[in-house]
């Protein structure tokens, strides 16, 4: 680990969709609801993203969302996705 834990959110799947990809390769899109701390304040994490599987088997993907406090603070975020894969394609 890079520094130390900041906070730890999970939560469920709400969609996904195939979107077309002019490069070829699958292009997927996930949008997504969880719940979490961060920082110690509790907060409901709502965002879209997608991601593409490059030539190389790397994945490439963009993705914005925004956190909910429960007395209504908000923030939004906006993410850069790259990830190396193993051979068998799972992570």
């Amino acid at each position: 680990m890079l520094g130390e834990k900041i906070g730890e959110i999970s939560g469920k799947v709400t969609m996904q969709r195939v979107l077309p990809n002019l490069g070829g390769a699958p292009k997927m899109e996930t949008s997504f609801q969880a719940n979490g701390s961060l920082l110690g304040t509790n907060v409901k994490d709502t965002g879209t993203y997608w991601t593409v599987v490059r030539p190389d088997g790397t994945h490439y993907g963009e993705g914005q969302g925004v956190m909910v406090t429960k007395d209504g603070k908000m923030a939004t975020w906006a993410r850069f996705i790259f990830k190396l894969c193993r051979q068998n394609g799972l992570d």
